[in-house]
């Protein structure tokens, strides 16, 4: 903490970064294939999975397997969405 004028402001500490640019301790997104994502619903809304097998997928555009690309995806409650 820094101390100004008799008050403290936070400070933030900055975050170690790892060898792959990720910070350490980050979260952790599990691989898959679109068909081995859980149907998209409520109960997984703004989950996040990296799916390796997208065909032609871009960002905001619904995940469709049979490609051979790895994408990020996320649920939105109804389908999984590229991220």
């Amino acid at each position: 903490m820094s101390s100004i004028g008799g008050g403290s402001i936070p400070v933030p500490v900055p975050v170690a970064m790892g060898g792959t640019g990720m910070v350490a301790g980050g979260p952790v997104t599990a691989f898959t294939t679109v068909a081995g994502l859980p149907a998209a619903s409520n109960a997984n809304k703004g989950q996040f999975f990296v799916v390796t097998d997208a065909l032609l997928p871009a960002i905001g555009a619904i995940i469709i397997g049979g490609g051979a690309v790895n994408v990020l995806c996320f649920s939105n409650g109804t389908n999984w969405i590229g991220a």
